[in-house]
């Protein structure tokens, strides 16, 4: 997270934990699209 935070600029990094859950959604629409795929 450090290395995220640094490559997006922030100074502090709360400032990336503060962006952290938009990341769960995208995670949780793969996991969905992939478990369609393999459903078939």
């Amino acid at each position: 997270m450090p290395a995220i935070g640094r490559l997006l600029g922030h100074q502090s990094p709360d400032t990336t934990l503060g962006y952290i859950h938009f990341a769960d959604a995208t995670v949780a629409d793969a996991a969905e699209r992939v478990g369609v795929v393999l459903e078939g």
